[in-house]
């Protein structure tokens, strides 16, 4: 019996690609367990699956070539252990969730790739401290003491989903390439090399679709 995915493990389709689970989601009418998980490659779409396919084995008269028996196949490390983007676990304690020890991988633009451990109660810093890492130069009239985009900060400080979808619209015109990778990080999401608009679009998805199918305790 295969274990249930954890948000945010990492899977590998069986023709290649990879992707991230976000949550288990109940489809209202049939309460079904239903997988949301999102592709870790442009334009990152954000996918919905029955559990039992996507925990399914792979049909090897359909597909005599395919490299592995999952559908989805799990990511570990080399040291065996699970892999995931931005690591959580679900848990009925929300108290218990946030204190979880997490492990993510980002590129700072700035910088070369680091290996971040970190719990979620630090997650607002370490966007700020990319974000201050990339504002090399920052305005004085565009930024706080700390050298941070006031828009990135209201965005960290915005307490819920809502907060954060007002947030996005009312300073969309204010949102630049240099704070997208931090509100990226502190949503879990890899950051992306798309347009401006495509990657705001991007972070609104999912938001709302963390709301949607937000697991309920």
């Amino acid at each position: 019996m295969r274990e249930i995915p954890r948000p945010y493990e990492r899977y590998r389709h069986f023709k290649g690609r990879e992707y991230q689970v976000l949550a288990i989601a109940k489809n209202e009418k049939t309460m079904e367990d239903m997988v949301v998980y999102q592709a870790l490659y442009e334009p990152y779409q954000i996918y919905v699956r029955e559990l039992a396919e996507f925990l399914s084995a792979v049909d090897k008269e359909k597909y005599p070539k395919a490299m592995q028996k999952e559908r989805f196949a799990l990511i570990r490390d080399e040291d065996g252990s699970k892999a995931a983007t931005h690591s959580a676990t679900a848990h009925t304690d929300v108290a218990a969730e946030e204190k979880k020890t997490a492990e993510m991988q980002y590129t700072d633009v700035a910088q070369n790739t680091v290996t971040v451990q970190r719990t979620a109660e630090t997650r607002r810093a370490v966007a700020v401290e990319s974000a201050a890492g990339v504002q090399r130069m920052p305005e004085p009239s565009s930024a706080d003491g700390n050298g941070v985009d006031p828009v990135l900060m209201r965005f960290l400080d915005a307490e819920d989903g809502p907060e954060q979808l007002k947030v996005l619209e009312e300073c969309a015109g204010k949102i630049t390439e240099k704070i997208l990778t931090p509100m990226e990080l502190s949503m879990g999401m890899e950051p992306s090399t798309a347009s401006v608009d495509e990657r705001i679009r991007n972070i609104r998805n999912n938001i709302t679709t963390r709301m949607k199918y937000e697991i309920r305790r």
